[in-house]
């Protein structure tokens, strides 16, 4: 299950290459990286976070869902 964005509840999904892309929902739009490669941006709201900070995120809703 993908995170979600803890402001809008988006899923985020890596659009990165086509295998990724391949795992996309259709209709689900992938987010995205800041010029500076070091922040991910939800592609539904906006909310512009540090990779590290999604990883945390990712890691307290896996949590949640046991």
């Amino acid at each position: 299950m993908p995170v979600t964005c803890p402001r809008c509840g988006y899923p985020q999904h890596c659009g990165c290459c086509p295998s990724c892309r391949r795992r996309i929902p259709e209709g689900i739009l992938p987010y995205t990286w800041t010029d500076d490669g070091e922040s991910c941006i939800c592609p539904n709201c906006g909310l512009t976070l540090h990779a590290d900070q999604w990883l945390d995120i990712g890691v307290q809703q896996a949590a949640e869902r046991r």
